[in-house]
């Protein structure tokens, strides 16, 4: 039996990490959702991307976003992603060969606390928040970062946390650990190809596009609501659908690719595995 959605986008937000987020994995929500909030703005490495988050903030085409201009940590890649630690602010992360300039453990913990205060102010009063999984999707620390933060204001707010169906052959281990624990009801909507691709285009136009430049849109994506049991919590559950993306990355932790400088040459050996069909 399936459980009732009726009332899951009433006083709604989406909250993403980072400019282009929302276009890649939230399509299919971005009309109905109240409010969309923007974490993450400045890049020290990157000046550029900074800059040119800054440009589509000003021409973005939603009046209902809003951006919380969070700076990044760069942690990317830092996690071990074969066998990742979940701390209270979100990964386990270290420096290691492949780490942008600006890798800073530091500004990770410190950004934690920044995020869940700025979000507390837009999310006490909603009653559904719509966010990344809680494996990071393709596998990025602050995604997960992201729905740790807003996992504890869940507790703190109640309302309805719901999570997004992306995952990758990178953050597969962290995903496994929640097959334990959720049930397998579930949400399938179209995504909205043209939307995606329009604000793909106003993020390539500024220079700020962080995803490769053929990225084939899924025609659907799941959402699912997250009922607050921890990771690996129980030894049996329900497996849910996936948008399953396949990456490059060779099998060590030190074999993955550097943030930002090869992001454009990881993402172009991306390939889509599979797509799930409508629940």
């Amino acid at each position: 039996m399936r459980a009732d959605f009726s009332d899951m986008f009433h006083n709604a937000a989406l909250v993403v990490a980072h400019p282009d987020d929302e276009a890649l994995w939230f399509s299919s929500i971005l009309e109905r959702v109240d409010e969309i909030v923007i974490c993450f703005m400045d890049v020290v490495s990157r000046p550029d991307w900074s800059e040119g988050r800054r440009r589509c903030s000003e021409s973005y085409p939603f009046r209902k976003a809003t951006f919380l201009g969070v700076q990044e940590s760069e942690v990317f890649n830092g996690a071990d992603w074969l066998a990742p630690v979940l701390t209270p602010y979100g990964l386990e992360v270290r420096k290691n060969n492949y780490s942008s300039p600006g890798f800073s453990e530091k500004q990770y913990r410190n950004n934690y606390e920044e995020l869940r205060q700025k979000l507390s102010i837009r999310l006490r009063n909603r009653r559904n928040v719509f966010t990344h999984n809680p494996w990071g999707d393709y596998g990025n620390e602050e995604h997960v970062q992201i729905y740790r933060a807003i996992q504890d204001l869940q507790r703190e707010f109640g309302f309805n946390l719901w999570f997004s169906n992306y995952c990758t052959n990178k953050s597969c281990n962290l995903m496994l650990r929640y097959v334990s624990g959720f049930d397998s009801n579930y949400i399938t909507i179209e995504t909205d190809r043209e939307l995606g691709k329009s604000l793909m285009k106003l993020y390539q136009r500024n220079n700020c596009w962080t995803w490769y430049e053929d990225f084939a849109w899924f025609t659907h994506e799941c959402f699912m609501r997250s009922n607050g049991e921890v990771a690996g919590a129980r030894r049996t559950g329900h497996i849910f659908p996936l948008n399953f993306i396949k990456v490059a990355v060779g099998q060590n932790r030190e074999d993955g690719p550097k943030h930002f400088a090869v992001a454009r040459k990881m993402a172009r050996q991306l390939r889509r595995l599979t797509e799930w069909p409508r629940a």
